[in-house]
């Protein structure tokens, strides 16, 4: 489960972060817009110790920097691309200062039947898990072990559809996607519905063949979600996500 209170709980976190974005080029059929953000960060927890480094300190700083586009083809129909990137500070001497990691890098089709979308994205369910994700660090990683439940994958074919009446879809297939554990495919989807008075709740399901070890054993993993959240013109945000299922390569139930 992602709670922000359970961050709380277990580290001690600061972050000066620095945001921008801006439209570059507009007309009645193009739009351009670059976007980035600095974040000065570092963490005190006992989970930074190792055996070669006793301080529970580590510096989390890193720059993210993106550029999207939109290109109307007709009242209906318009084509949409992005590519994020992230810089962090690698601590081993031995790499370069500088580590780069792609974010974002897709593309695809807006509409009034709906958004297609492939490449490196989010995947469905992140729509659910980003409410509880909040926090500056220790903070949305219990839905990570699996590559359809990951926040982003490469390789992801997506569908969502927005609706009048509040209600959302999104459902995506990951073919051949990087995960921590090798090469996966998997498939996810949620159905959300806004109420009036700033409430909204949702359900969502994940399931992946992960493949293990040399790459010649495969089984299934899966999750099932549901999540609520509250806000209004003040600010205030809260939100709660239950996630449960099963993690193959171990036999853990989650």
């Amino acid at each position: 489960m992602k709670l922000k209170l359970v961050t709380i709980a277990v580290a001690s976190t600061f972050a000066a972060p620095f945001a921008t974005a801006a439209t570059v080029f507009q007309d009645d059929k193009t739009t351009l817009n670059i976007g980035g953000r600095a974040e000065v960060r570092g963490n005190f927890s006992d989970a930074n110790k190792t055996d070669k480094n006793g301080s529970s300190y580590s510096d989390a700083s890193r720059v993210r920097l993106s550029v999207d586009g939109t290109q109307k083809m007709s009242e209906d129909v318009s084509f949409f691309g992005k590519y994020e990137f992230e810089l962090t500070e690698n601590e081993d001497g031995t790499k370069d200062d500088v580590a780069v990691n792609t974010r974002h890098l897709f593309a695809g089709v807006q509409s009034t039947y709906g958004n297609f979308y492939y490449g490196h994205q989010n995947n469905a369910v992140t729509y659910l898990t980003d409410w509880t994700d909040m926090a500056e660090t220790y903070s949305g990683y219990i839905n990570e072990y699996t590559v359809a439940t990951a926040d982003r994958a490469k390789n992801v074919l997506k569908y969502e559809m927005a609706f009048d009446n509040g209600l959302s879809v999104h459902v995506d297939g990951n073919f051949n996607s990087d995960s921590e554990s090798a090469q996966s495919n998997g498939y996810g989807a949620v159905v959300a519905y806004a109420l009036p008075m700033g409430v909204e709740v949702g359900i969502g399901y994940a399931s992946s063949d992960e493949t293990y070890g040399a790459g010649n054993k495969t089984d299934r993993s899966d999750a099932y979600m549901a999540a609520a959240k509250y806000t209004n013109d003040n600010g205030l945000w809260l939100a709660a996500l239950y996630q449960g299922g099963s993690i193959s390569k171990e036999g853990v139930k989650l």
